[in-house]
């Protein structure tokens, strides 16, 4: 389970072996550290040392989340999932073929996650075929132009954003015309999000860019050495990369959400300088449980029926494992003559 604290004044303690979850209205919950996978605290929210220390013990991550859910900071078992061989070639991974194969590889298989996508809501909605043809048209020049040229080098990446910005726009604007009227929305907004649907879908965005951030330091990578995203200063570039084929699954609870006509206005709080919103605390109470049940819901993927984070932690251990097949140079460091590779 995840333990995810959101209230004002919420508080996460330690209790003899176990956890103590205590509610501002007084409730208090015991929990066993076996059973708790993540821990995550809203602002507000305070954690003793010792409950920290237990984390710690367990090897289970506790992130600290902005308003839209995403991760501003971690506390993490000191032992990283692997040796330093495979970090270092995933340095030489950033900017190898494979690394750029690889980018390609995940912004088709997002491209065509969002086209089916798509297709369901054309097919269980009738009536809105055109608007779904739109989306799809841009979704699959994407996929083809990617397959026609795909980046030989990292000079490409300029060429590969733009022709992935225009089909994210136009994908956007489809689902804007797809969710209910009263939801309906003209462009992806963030920061804040400008539209209910936005606001929800950057926070579940943000409960994502954990997850895969978690799952890549489990399989020994570090997360802030990206390939399409190198440049990113101080944040976890890897994760940036990696999250995109990931993020359909977000797009499709928030659809449904919406459908559902679950996003009430007493769920979102305004933000008065710039006319967003953000989610309060009844809203995260209802939709952080929505979008976990979601991504803990098995499903059939690669040949395997697992829950959709199992697959995701699967496929950053597959990506660790193509991390280390690349050689190192054979001169890998030897070129180096320090003071303290000299005797003493």
């Amino acid at each position: 389970m995840q333990v995810n604290l959101t209230a004002w004044g919420a508080a996460f303690y330690r209790k003899a072996a176990r956890f103590e979850i205590r509610q501002p209205d007084g409730e208090r919950i015991e929990v066993s550290p076996a059973k708790v996978t993540a821990v995550y605290l809203s602002a507000g929210c305070r954690i003793s040392t010792d409950a920290i220390l237990l984390a710690l013990q367990h090897e289970i991550p506790i992130y600290f989340v902005d308003r839209e859910g995403r991760p501003e900071g971690r506390v993490w078992s000191p032992r990283y999932g692997s040796i330093a061989t495979l970090r270092r070639r995933q340095l030489i991974f950033t900017r190898s073929a494979a690394g750029l194969a690889w980018i390609a590889e995940t912004l088709v298989a997002t491209a065509q996650s969002r086209r089916d996508l798509l297709k369901r809501i054309g097919a269980d909605r009738p009536g809105r075929v055109a608007a779904v043809g739109e989306g799809q048209l841009a979704l699959e020049r994407l996929i083809e132009s990617l397959r026609r040229e795909p980046p030989t080098e990292v000079a490409d990446f300029d060429r590969v954003r733009g022709y992935e910005g225009a089909a994210a726009r136009s994908y956007f604007q489809t689902l804007g015309q797809l969710v209910p009227r009263e939801y309906a929305f003209e462009k992806r907004s963030r920061r804040p999000a400008r539209d209910y649907f936005n606001c929800v879908l950057n926070y579940g965005y943000g409960m994502l860019y954990a997850e895969v951030e978690g799952a890549l330091i489990k399989a020994g990578l570090d997360p802030y050495l990206g390939v399409m995203h190198a440049d990113e200063y101080n944040r976890p570039a890897l994760a940036f990369d990696a999250i995109e084929p990931y993020r359909p699954w977000i797009e499709a609870i928030v659809l449904q959400l919406a459908y559902r006509r679950l996003f009430e206005p007493e769920l979102f709080d305004p933000e008065p300088h710039s006319g967003g919103h953000y989610l309060n605390t009844a809203g995260k109470k209802l939709f952080i449980p929505a979008i976990r049940d979601y991504l803990l819901q098995h499903i059939d993927r690669n040949g395997k029926r697992r829950s959709r984070l199992t697959h995701l932690q699967d496929e950053m251990y597959a990506l660790a494992r193509r991390i280390e097949a690349i050689a190192e140079p054979e001169d890998y460091g030897a070129s180096w003559e320090g003071p303290f590779q000299q005797p003493i």
